[in-house]
């Protein structure tokens, strides 16, 4: 899965889009250079970076054309977030897994088989990441860099 390397961001910023992405966690995921920010602010913390790589990778799987590639990557899903033994584990009530093995079991996965699990990680990414990540040093100092410039002016967020 490509969930470790997120693509490279652009290098300039404003401090419309800082505001924006404070804003909402829909927001920041909605911007490439919002969620490549929130991705570095997660791959700090383990369990943030959990809940965010579970969720950007069920959107990528969904996304896919491919349906024979597709059945295997959700297999990978599979393994990677909800076996007992996974570093990357997940834990889900019974009724939600119970849905999941259920539709893994059919021919052709169908497209909706992670939509409750991810919906669930999403809830807790607005509960507990996006709230961390707005308080975070990370976001501040970023936010406070780009008050002292011009306003519309853009700055190099990354070298």
């Amino acid at each position: 899965m490509s969930y470790f390397y997120p693509p490279k961001p652009p290098t300039l910023v404003t401090l419309a889009q800082v505001k924006f992405w404070g804003e909402s966690l829909e927001q920041v995921i909605s911007c490439p250079l919002g969620r490549w920010h929130f991705w570095s602010f997660c791959s700090r913390q383990p369990r943030l970076f959990k809940y965010l790589t579970f969720y950007i990778s069920v959107y990528e799987w969904k996304r896919s054309s491919d349906e024979r590639i597709k059945q295997s990557k959700a297999l990978i899903i599979h393994e990677e977030w909800f076996r007992y033994a996974s570093k990357m584990h997940i834990s889900f009530d019974r009724p939600v897994l119970e849905k999941i093995y259920e539709k893994l079991k059919k021919n052709v996965v169908p497209r909706d088989v992670y939509d409750e699990a991810q919906q669930i990680v999403f809830e807790k990414m607005r509960e507990i990441s996006y709230p961390e990540y707005l308080r975070s040093p990370m976001y501040r100092e970023l936010l406070a860099i780009l008050e002292k410039e011009d306003e519309g002016k853009a700055v190099a967020m990354f070298p």
